[in-house]
């Protein structure tokens, strides 16, 4: 019986994310693996690598935790690489994904698990009358160009159709810089009334962002807390092939 190998790279391309690449065996007229050369290592969660050979990744493995310190490896995104990916478009959607929330009770507790954020935005304030209106934290990574030069903005997802633009979003340069106080915008597309705001607006601190192959990782703390330490947290991860 002859057996042949291949080897196959399992990493971005194949798995949808990560970059650094594993390095896994194929074979060809057996029905089983065969293995040389590399033994297969225990799953690594959120890499997006197939770690263990087993043609799945990250299996096992819980919800991604935004986070965990360096969900983003692998060679960065550079003003030059995103030109190219660009492709002499002005603009192109990179990912989508919702922001996640961490909360404790106090500065020396353990973080609960992160959620979904859906933001409390004021829509309108006028005498006794405050209104506040709650959408999903769900972002569109846009990678645009600003005067030629290539930029990052994280934009609420109700920016398209409204009188926002790419640079009203949190917008990174090449490489990020942190963004001090980072300014979560959305646009109100059905008023509960006639007054109420249409441009709505969220604040946080720290706005910092992490690039990585194919992946972004924005973190940011709680406006008004006074800290570090906070008791709030936010989070969110973008991928992209």
């Amino acid at each position: 019986m002859t057996i042949m190998v291949i080897w196959e790279r399992r990493g971005k391309a194949a798995d949808g994310g990560g970059g650094n690449a594993a390095v896994c065996p194929i074979v060809f007229e057996v029905l089983e693996r065969v293995a040389r050369g590399v033994t297969p290592v225990t799953e690594v969660c959120g890499n997006g690598v197939d770690d263990n050979c087993d043609g799945a990744t990250d299996e096992g493995c819980g919800p991604e935790d935004p986070f965990t310190a360096g969900l983003c490896s692998g060679t960065a995104l550079t003003a030059g690489t995103a030109l190219t990916l660009l492709g002499g478009a002005a603009r192109k959607v990179l990912a989508s994904a919702t922001i996640q929330i961490r909360t404790r009770s106090c500065t020396p507790c353990t973080w609960g698990a992160p959620v979904d954020w859906v933001i409390s935005y004021l829509t309108y304030s006028g005498g006794v009358t405050t209104r506040y209106t709650s959408l999903p934290a769900t972002m569109n990574l846009v990678l645009f160009l600003d005067g030629g030069a290539a930029k990052l903005s994280i934009q609420h997802t109700t920016f398209a159709g409204s009188t926002y633009d790419d640079t009203d979003g949190m917008v990174y340069g090449f490489p990020p810089q942190v963004v001090q106080y980072p300014h979560i915008r959305a646009y109100n597309h059905a008023p509960a009334s006639q007054y109420d705001y249409l441009e709505l607006d969220y604040m946080a601190v720290n706005g910092t962002v992490v690039l990585g192959d194919g992946c972004l990782q924005w973190t940011a703390d709680a406006y008004g807390q006074g800290g570090p330490p906070y008791t709030q947290g936010y989070a969110v991860v973008f991928r992209w092939d």
